[in-house]
């Protein structure tokens, strides 16, 4: 019997030819039978999904903003020519008063003026080389915040907020779910039942024993390997057949008790664990950038400050050497 089976029946490999399906899936809206707190909750997940997207797009915009905003003072301030205009220092030294002064009056104010000259163009070097070194600072966090940013990974999102309907994309998940744990339910449900309590017609004591030598015992071992039962010396196709019948009668019994019983979906059906763990480590992780794009931007608005002093204080430098002048 081994030589002409090959091997026993419930140690076929996993090509076996697949368990008859069930009943198509129902095409009627599962979305309207939820309970009201399972389509809030769903609402609710949809919601905070697709404000979490919006808010990472936001932030990215916000970044991009930032590093045209450092470029813009690195491009206004970043060069001692930002500060004073070195040939109008020049041309003050050079002019006819101020060589008449040197000529005839006091030498100490010709000193004075070249020193207060030398000062203010050393000035203008050290706040350009302070905004240069500032600016570098803050790029290095800029780019610390995009590659945070980057990391953050909503992929398990972009599903659930492909359309904005939250009931337009409950419906495909309620439909698949209510498919597959009927199949589920169905399966166990066989298994609990002996082929011996289904009093087959021409299935006596010696082929039960036949079947059950080859681990079919109950329901659910029949369904599986029902199409491969012809490998079995004395069951033919007329067998076959008997046994097909009384599955599907089985089949069909509990699929009746299973609609009686209303079986339906539940919450993690609805909202999936991917997209929770996405969710929640998504909201948690921007709040966190969020946090440290605020200090980002409080540095920049410091460094306006900084540069806005500074500026006052040329001003005043500027105005004390034109009066030397």
């Amino acid at each position: 019997m081994e030589r002409r089976i090959g091997q026993p029946i419930c140690r076929f490999p996993n090509t076996a030819s697949p368990a008859p399906a069930t009943a198509a899936a129902s095409t009627s809206n599962h979305w309207e039978t939820l309970d009201q707190s399972l389509r809030d909750a769903f609402r609710c997940h949809h919601q905070r999904a697709a404000e979490l997207l919006k808010g990472r797009e936001a932030m990215a915009e916000r970044l991009r903003l930032c590093n045209h905003e450092l470029e813009t003072l690195l491009n206004r301030n970043g060069g001692s020519g930002h500060w004073v205009d070195q040939t109008f220092v020049q041309r003050r030294q050079a002019s006819w008063r101020c060589r008449l002064s040197g000529w005839f009056g006091d030498a100490h104010a010709a000193d004075n003026r070249r020193n207060a000259a030398a000062q203010l163009l050393q000035t203008a070097h050290a706040n350009s080389d302070l905004v240069h070194q500032q600016v570098r600072n803050l790029k290095r966090q800029h780019q610390d915040l995009q590659r945070q940013l980057s990391a953050l990974d909503l992929s398990p999102l972009l599903e659930l907020t492909a359309n904005d309907d939250p009931q337009s994309v409950a419906e495909p998940r309620l439909r698949e779910a209510v498919s597959l744990g009927r199949e589920r339910w169905l399966r166990e449900q066989l298994s609990h039942e002996p082929l011996r309590t289904w009093q087959i017609e021409g299935f006596g004591d010696a082929r039960l024993k036949l079947l059950e030598s080859h681990g079919l015992c109950n329901g659910e071992q029949l369904r599986t390997h029902i199409d491969r039962l012809q490998a079995l010396p004395g069951i033919g196709a007329a067998l076959q057949t008997r046994l097909r019948i009384r599955l599907d009668q089985a089949v069909q019994r509990l699929e009746a008790c299973a609609n009686a019983a209303g079986m339906g979906p539940g919450r993690d059906d609805l909202v999936l664990h991917p997209e929770l763990l996405a969710l929640q480590n998504g909201e948690q992780q921007l709040q966190v950038l969020g946090r440290a794009l605020a200090c980002f931007k409080a540095a920049i608005e410091a460094l306006h400050t900084t540069i806005r002093e500074r500026r006052d204080a040329m001003e005043i430098q500027l105005k004390a050497f034109e009066a030397l002048c």
